[in-house]
């Protein structure tokens, strides 16, 4: 499961329409940028210009995995 977190300005589902990384897909780094940079995007054409979409990887016994996507908004 893709966990997003952070503020609920943006519908989950329109957030989800735009990630690319799907959840027992090995992950691809290039396709894990571009759906942070569009999830980014989504914040920024709704006022949001100084928004930070953050995740971070943690690689273990059990493989990489993906720690939940964070959103720390800034609105002018």
């Amino acid at each position: 499961m893709i966990e997003y977190l952070g503020d609920k300005l943006i519908d989950k589902k329109t957030i989800q329409s735009v990630v690319t990384v799907k959840e027992g897909i090995p992950i691809n780094f290039n396709e894990l940028q571009t759906s942070m940079k569009k999830i980014q995007d989504l914040y920024v054409q709704n006022g949001y210009q100084f928004v930070e979409i953050s995740t971070n990887l943690k690689i273990d016994d059990q493989g990489v995995r993906l720690e939940p996507i964070e959103v720390n908004k800034k609105k002018l």
